[in-house]
C-alpha cells in the first residue's frame, strides 16, 4: 500500500483546500518530511489519514468522549458556520493479485444547526463503485485491520506511554492477538456462553419458564421495535442523502450560473478598483523611469562603444600633452649634454631615443576626435554604463513582471464582473437552491427524531437483555443440580478452557518469530549494541522481560529514559515487521525526549528502513538541522506548515524549516 495524495478542506486549522503529495519518489527516497511548529496542524494530518480510512472507527473518534456528531464539528476549521462543509480525501494504490488498484476515499461532512451529517465515497481506478462504498468498513479491514493500525500510525505521545512497559501489555496482547487471528477464538468462547444461557432455560420449572418466556417476549418485541426504528432510520437517511445530492446538484447549478459571482460583485468590484490603482502606480514609476536614464537601455551597445571611443580619445589627449612636455624635456637634456662637452655619439645617440619614444607617443595620440568627451564625461558614461542601467533593467524587469502579473489578474476580475448575473436572473435559481436547502434540513430534523426513537428503543433492549440475563443466571443456580446440566455445563466449561489454552499455546508458538524481530530491531536502535543480548514477552500476561548480553536479567528501569523509548519503538517496528504487511508508516513528533546519541541511530537506521514508505510530522526541535542533513538522503518530499502569528490558518509549503 502507498499513500499517494492527503487533500484536507476546511479541516482543522487548514481553511480552505489543501494538497500533500506523499507518492515516495525512489525506493530510496521513502520519506515525506512534513515540519510545522506546536498547533500547525500536524497531528490532524495524522487523524485524517485514519479518519479517512475508518471514519467513525479511527481511534482519534472512538478514543474521544462525546459522540461522533461533536468528532466532527470540532474536526472542521474553527471559523466554520451553520452550513459549511469539510472533506478529507485519500488517494492510495495497492496490489491484489498482482494487479495494481487505485484508491480515492473521500469523507464529507456539513455543519447544520443541530447536526452535522456526513458522507462516504469511493472510488476505485477513477470509477465511483456503490458496493465498496457501502462495505468500505468492512474492506479496509481486509488489508489494514483496525487491530494493528497503531503499529503503523502512531505519535511521540504514543512512543513515551510504551516507554513504560506495564502500559505496553495491554498494547502487545491486542496487537498480538489481532496478528494471529484469536478474536475467532474470543467469539467462539462467547456462543458456548449463549449455549450454556439457553439450556439453563430448557432445565428451568414451569413457573420459571413461564416468566423466562415472558421475559424472551419482552426482548423479541423490544427487538422488533428497534429493527423497525433501524429500517426507518435507514429510510431517514436514504431521504437524507436524496436531499443532499439535490441540494448539491442545486448548489452547483446556483455556482454554475454565477450565483457566487452574484453574491460577490461588490468584493469584485472593489478589487478591480485595487487593480486598476495599482497599475496606475506601475505605469508612473516606469514613465518616470523612460523620462530619466531608461531610454539609454534602448541603445546600450552603441553607449558602450561611445565609451569606450571618449576614454580612448582621453587618453589619446592624454598622450599627446605628453609628448608635448616630453619634447622640451628631451631639447633641454641634449642641449646640456652638449654644453658638457659630452661624447658626439652618445649624445645622438640619446637624441635618437628620446625621438624615436616621442614619435611613439605622437603615433598613439594620433586619434581623430568624434565624440569629444572630456575625462569626467567619460567617466560619468561609463558609470551610467556599468552600474546605473543595470539596476534600470532590474527595476523595469520587475515592474513589466507586476504589470503583466496585474493585467492578467484585472482581466480575471473584469471576465468575473462581465458573467456576473442581474438579480432576476438569479432569484429563480436562489429559490430552487433555499427549497433544497429547507428540503434538506427537514430530512436532517426527520433523521434526528428517528435516532432519538432508535437510542431510546436500543436502551430499553438493552435493558430488557439484562434482566433476561439475570433471570437466566437465577435458573442457572436452579437447575445446576441437574445431572444433565452439570454434563453439559462441565462440557462447555472444559470447551472454554480447552479453548483458552488453544489461545495461550498459538501466542507461545508464534512468540519466538515476533520476539527476535522486535529484539534485532532493539539492537539495531541501541547505540550500545550488546546491551540487550535476549528479548521474552510472557505468553500469558505479554510482560516484556529483557536480559543483558551475558545473560544476566536486566530490569526495564535500569534503562534510560531515551532508551526506554528506543525499546517502544523497537516493539512496534518488530511487530509490524511480523505482521508481514507492507504498509506505509505515519508518526507524529517523533523524537520526544531522545538523547542526541539516541536520535541520530533513529534518525539513520529507523526512518530510512521503517517501511517503503514513511511520513514524518515534526518540529524543528525534534528534526533539527543536524538530524535533517542525516536523513537528506532518504527524503522524497519535503513540506512546511506555515502557521503565521494571529491568522486563524495554517498553508502547505513545499520545503523544510531550512
Amino acid at each position: 500500500m502507498i499513500l499517494d495524495q492527503l487533500v484536507l478542506t476546511n479541516v482543522g486549522v487548514f481553511a480552505g483546500r489543501h494538497e500533500i503529495r506523499l507518492t515516495p519518489p525512489s525506493s530510496k527516497k521513502p520519506v515525506t518530511l512534513i515540519g510545522g511548529l506546536n498547533g500547525s496542524g500536524k497531528t490532524t494530518i495524522l487523524e485524517a489519514i485514519l479518519f479517512a480510512l475508518y471514519g467513525p472507527l479511527a481511534r482519534a473518534v472512538s478514543g474521544r468522549a462525546g459522540s461522533y456528531d461533536a468528532y466532527l464539528r470540532q474536526l472542521i476549521h474553527t471559523s466554520a458556520t451553520p452550513g459549511d462543509s469539510a472533506r478529507v480525501e485519500l488517494h492510495f494504490h495497492a496490489y491484489r493479485e498482482g494487479t495494481r488498484y487505485d484508491y480515492e476515499v473521500s469523507r464529507y461532512w456539513r455543519i447544520t444547526e443541530r447536526t452535522t451529517p456526513d458522507s462516504l465515497s469511493v472510488y476505485v481506478n477513477g470509477r465511483y463503485d456503490k458496493a465498496l462504498t457501502e462495505r468500505w468498513a468492512e474492506h479496509v479491514e481486509a488489508f489494514m485491520p483496525r487491530g494493528i493500525a497503531e503499529l503503523f500510525f502512531f505519535d511521540g505521545e504514543k512512543i513515551e506511554t510504551l516507554a513504560e512497559l506495564d502500559n505496553a501489555r495491554a498494547m502487545l496482547r491486542t496487537v498480538i492477538g489481532a496478528l494471529l487471528g484469536l478474536d475467532l477464538v474470543d467469539r467462539l468462547d462467547a456462543d458456548l456462553t449463549v449455549m450454556e444461557r439457553k439450556y439453563r432455560t430448557a432445565k428451568a420449572p414451569d413457573d420459571v419458564q413461564q416468566r423466562i418466556q415472558a421475559q424472551r417476549a419482552r426482548v423479541n418485541a423490544l427487538n422488533q421495535a428497534e429493527d423497525r426504528a433501524s429500517q426507518q432510520r435507514a429510510a431517514a437517511v436514504n431521504r437524507l442523502e436524496r436531499s443532499a445530492k439535490l441540494l448539491h446538484e442545486r448548489e452547483e447549478r446556483y455556482r454554475l450560473e454565477g450565483g457566487e459571482l452574484f453574491e460577490r460583485q461588490e468584493e469584485l468590484r472593489r478589487h478591480n478598483k485595487h487593480l486598476k490603482d495599482r497599475l496606475a502606480d506601475i505605469d508612473g514609476r516606469l514613465r518616470d523611469i523612460a523620462a530619466d536614464s531608461g531610454p539609454f537601455l534602448l541603445v546600450e551597445p552603441l553607449l558602450a562603444a561611445v565609451v569606450d571611443r571618449a576614454e580612448l580619445e582621453v587618453a589619446a589627449a592624454e598622450e599627446h600633452r605628453l609628448a608635448d612636455v616630453l619634447a622640451g624635456r628631451d631639447s633641454t637634456i641634449v642641449t646640456q649634454l652638449r654644453q658638457l662637452r659630452a661624447r658626439a655619439s652618445i649624445v645622438d645617440a640619446i637624441d635618437e631615443y628620446l625621438a624615436k619614444e616621442r614619435a611613439q607617443r605622437m603615433a598613439r595620440a594620433d586619434l581623430s576626435p568624434i565624440v569629444n568627451l572630456d575625462e569626467d564625461q567619460a567617466a560619468h558614461a561609463r558609470n551610467l554604463l556599468s552600474h546605473r542601467l543595470p539596476e534600470i533593467a532590474t527595476d523595469v524587469r520587475r515592474l513589466v513582471e507586476q504589470r503583466n502579473n496585474t493585467l492578467a489578474e484585472l482581466e480575471d476580475t473584469e471576465r468575473h464582473l462581465a458573467a456576473v448575473p442581474t438579480a432576476e436572473t438569479i432569484a429563480e435559481l436562489r429559490a430552487a437552491r433555499d427549497e433544497a436547502l429547507a428540503a434538506h434540513t427537514r430530512a436532517q430534523h426527520e433523521l434526528d427524531h428517528i435516532d432519538a426513537a432508535l437510542t431510546e428503543a436500543r436502551t430499553a433492549r438493552e435493558s430488557a437483555d439484562k434482566e433476561y440475563g439475570k433471570l437466566l443466571n437465577h435458573v442457572a443456580d436452579s437447575t445446576l443440580e441437574a445431572e444433565d446440566a452439570l454434563r453439559l455445563l462441565d462440557h462447555t466449561q472444559r470447551a472454554r478452557t480447552t479453548l483458552s489454552r488453544f489461545r495461550l499455546e498459538a501466542v507461545r508458538r508464534h512468540l519466538a518469530r515476533i520476539e527476535q524481530h522486535v529484539l534485532r530491531s532493539l539492537q539495531q536502535l541501541l547505540r550500545k549494541s550488546d546491551l540487550i543480548g535476549a528479548l521474552t514477552i510472557d505468553p500469558e500476561t505479554f510482560t516484556v522481560e529483557l536480559q543483558r548480553g551475558d545473560g544476566t536479567p536486566l530490569s526495564a528501569r535500569q534503562l534510560s529514559a531515551g532508551e526506554r523509548q528506543l525499546l517502544a519503538v523497537a516493539l512496534l517496528w518488530g511487530l509490524a515487521q511480523a505482521s508481514g504487511r507492507p504498509l506505509p508508516v505515519v508518526i507524529d513528533t517523533p523524537l520526544g525526549r531522545l538523547d542526541g546519541q539516541h536520535r541520530t541511530h533513529l534518525v539513520e537506521r529507523y526512518f530510512p528502513h521503517a517501511s517503503h514508505q514513511v511520513i514524518l510530522l515534526s518540529t524543528d526541535q525534534e528534526i533539527d538541522e543536524t538530524a535533517w542533513q542525516r536523513l537528506k538522503p532518504a527524503i522524497g518530499h519535503t513540506y512546511y506548515l506555515h502557521h503565521p502569528r494571529g491568522v486563524k490558518g495554517t498553508t502547505i509549503e513545499n520545503g523544510y524549516f531550512w
